[in-house]
């Protein structure tokens, strides 16, 4: 089934993620449509579309910075 993502785009959009702090998690196309979500700490965020999903781990840092954990500090981030 085509949910407009290739195997290997999505590992390497996950390894991006892990590099983050983030375990990339998706559904399975037999149990309906395919949703992608990204969890860190305990905390799950729904990426609703695969562009959401390209967008958090993609090139654009902002993003992940914006789903971080609530109570930790920036300095805590990382470099990127």
């Amino acid at each position: 089934m085509n949910i407009g993502i290739t195997e290997k785009e999505f590992h390497t959009l996950r390894a991006r993620a892990a590099l983050r702090g983030f375990v990339l998690h998706r559904t399975e196309a037999i149990d309906g449509p395919v949703v992608f979500f990204a969890e860190r700490q305990g905390a799950i965020h729904n990426l609703p579309t695969i562009d959401a999903l390209r967008g958090f781990v993609g090139h654009e840092p902002a993003a992940a910075k914006a789903w971080r954990y609530p109570r930790q500090a920036d300095e805590q981030m990382g470099a990127r």
